[in-house]
């Protein structure tokens, strides 16, 4: 970052209060990182909360070192650690495509993971007080085999690195989660002074937290407890009564050296309960973080206020990555302001090169020019020796109601080595795998928008997942597209987006018993349908997706 958020008393009370280990390289440089079983971008979020909402500043997150393979073998099978090295042996552990994994990559952030959580579990110790990784919590891991992301026990070879230094005081595992500590087991052996305590209470509510206070009834008092939080449960309990699982569970270890992990979760939940956590942790509160929060945004935002428009529009600059970004050919302006030189800047600050670098892709260009649409940015990289287009835009300035918006006419992002399987099928539109950026791109096309002085963005998804993936920014002008929309999201929530948005180019789906046809009509970002019109709607419609032939 270009800047440091200033802390106010109540931010610097809370870090010296909550130590919190973050790395960048936490989120897993994999394709089709959904189908871990965690939100990739759940460490990034929180650090993005925890410093634009100045409880700490980014220079004051600790940045761990990669754990040893010592330490590893401490508690890991020769293959688990010979897997680190092989990206298809990765791939097929973490149940993901053999193209999807940059071994080296993915093998960092498995090991800087575990160094986190040694370091918080040293420093807990050390200080006799709470520590928080912004990662791990990793139990389903176990010592020849793991699931998902969790292809390491962080916990265990913490355990076994504190041991192999010589600490023989008790360790207690409390997992609040989901999370087994079966595993834990397996992999540590016997250990007469560890303890291990799994909240497996299907209550809801009040009810539930009376089944947790009686675990931590049972606890012993240990020399150093970590607690595996989790976010599965969710759905089930609320958020609220995370936060007060949080706060009941620190006071039953106030005074003492603690752990906290965020172990398993997906969803937009996931982020806000680990937040919450550090909340309930370092500031003793159970308030929740703001429904509308977004820290991508504010993220990006903090970013956009060091970047100055003659940075963005000039094509002389020269900011000292020429190595990373390849050459940089002056070319035509987008928009009449951003030039090669200031697309390229923006990727790189905003941190997309940077993941496209863990991909495996180098040497990047950017191109522009003219299409009948609109202007056009595409970004080019090497692999092997090899030059592939990454990702391309068609911009254009539409008047819509009165106002300028951004008009997104196209937008392609794509992984050229990726491959389609029947676990990852081609979507509509589609003629190569995803890079996992999207969100990123929407928040940088917004971030454009505003710099131009534009009242926001506006499309017309010709697919239905492009409207999916955009219906938290974006709506339909009417209430009769912005109702159907919402009846078809409701009616087939169960049903995987990828399945869904095929079935519908197809004409599978039925809108109250008759063949649905798309709605590609315009999206804006300031669309305010009539709310009770829209809820009519949705009401009177109705969307199936009658059961195929098994040999569809």
């Amino acid at each position: 970052m270009k800047r440091q958020t200033p802390l106010g008393a109540l931010g610097r009370w809370f870090q010296d209060s909550l130590p919190a280990w973050y790395d960048p390289g936490y989120r897993p440089p994999v394709l089709g990182a959904q189908r871990l079983g965690v939100d990739p971008r759940r460490a990034d979020r929180v650090a993005w909360y925890l410093v634009q909402a100045e409880k700490m500043s980014q220079g004051e997150l600790r940045q761990p070192g990669r754990v040893s393979y010592r330490d590893l073998a401490r508690v890991h099978s020769p293959e688990v650690l010979e897997a680190l090295g092989d990206p298809n042996a990765l791939a097929v552990a973490m149940g993901l495509e053999a193209g999807d994994v940059v071994g080296v990559e993915l093998a960092h952030c498995l090991r800087v993971v575990c160094g986190g959580t040694l370091e918080a579990c040293r420093e807990a110790l050390r200080a006799r007080g709470p520590t928080l990784n912004l990662e791990g919590g990793w139990l389903r891991a176990g010592p020849k085999s793991g699931q998902g992301i969790e292809q390491l026990n962080d916990v265990a070879v913490a355990v076994a690195a504190l041991r192999a230094e010589g600490f023989r005081g008790r360790i207690a595992v409390l997992s609040v989660g989901t999370g087994p500590v079966e595993p834990l087991r397996a992999c540590l052996g016997p250990d007469p002074r560890l303890w291990t305590g799994h909240m497996e209470s299907q209550e809801e509510g009040e009810a539930w937290l009376a089944d947790l206070g009686r675990l931590l009834g049972t606890m012993p008092r240990s020399a150093l407890t970590i607690v595996v939080c989790g976010s599965e449960d969710s759905e089930r309990l609320g958020l609220e009564v995370l936060r007060k699982r949080d706060r009941r569970v620190d006071q039953a270890l106030d005074g003492r050296a603690r752990v906290l992990l965020p172990g398993g979760g997906d969803g937009n939940r996931a982020w806000r309960a680990l937040a919450g956590t550090a909340l309930a942790v370092g500031l003793r509160t159970e308030r929740p973080v703001a429904p509308d929060f977004r820290p991508m945004r504010a993220h990006f935002a903090d970013i956009a206020k060091g970047l100055k428009d003659r940075e963005l529009a000039q094509d002389d600059l020269s900011f000292g990555i020429a190595e990373e970004l390849g050459e940089r050919p002056a070319g035509d302006r987008i928009l009449g302001f951003y030039t090669v030189e200031g697309v390229e800047l923006a990727l790189y600050e905003y941190g997309v090169l940077d993941h496209l670098q863990r991909l495996g892709f180098g040497r990047f260009r950017v191109a522009l020019d003219a299409q009948p649409l609109g202007s056009r940015i595409r970004l080019f990289g090497s692999q092997a020796g090899e030059e592939e287009l990454l990702v391309e835009c068609t911009l254009s300035s539409e008047t819509v109601h009165g106002e300028p918006y951004l008009f997104v006419h196209w937008l392609n992002l794509r992984n050229p080595v990726g491959t389609f399987s029947a676990r990852r099928p081609r979507l509509p539109g589609q003629d190569a795998p995803g890079l996992g950026l999207a969100p990123e791109m929407a928040e940088l096309l917004r971030r454009m928008a505003r710099r131009l002085g534009m009242a926001g963005l506006a499309m017309q998804p010709s697919w239905f997942h492009v409207a999916y993936s955009a219906r938290h920014d974006l709506r339909f002008e009417t209430p009769e597209l912005q109702g159907r929309f919402q009846a078809l999201i409701r009616d087939l929530r169960g049903v995987p987006l990828s399945t869904l948005t095929r079935a519908i180019s197809h004409g599978e789906v039925l809108l109250n018993g008759a063949p649905y046809l798309w709605d590609a009509e315009r999206m804006t970002s300031n669309a305010a349908p009539d709310p009770a019109q829209v809820k009519r709607i949705a009401k009177e419609s109705a969307f199936t997706l009658p059961e195929r032939p098994a040999d569809h």
